[in-house]
């Protein structure tokens, strides 16, 4: 049963010169906590546009149910 989800996104998030460099968005939705979670997952993607590089990472947490 998943419990949590978390995606963090960095980088160069837009095509606006102005904006910096490292701009990081995230969400949470659902619980991380040790007493509601038995398993954490978690995936990495890089990749690099017209304006520079970004990173995606995300969180799954899941209860295992007997």
């Amino acid at each position: 049963v998943l419990t949590g989800l978390k995606v963090k996104v960095a980088g160069r998030l837009a095509t606006d010169r102005i904006l910096p460099k490292r701009t990081t968005q995230s969400k949470e939705i659902g619980s991380f906590k040790v007493k509601k979670t038995n398993l954490i997952d978690y995936g990495v993607y890089t990749n690099k546009n017209k304006r520079g590089a970004y990173t995606i990472k995300v969180w799954t947490s899941s209860k295992i149910c007997e």
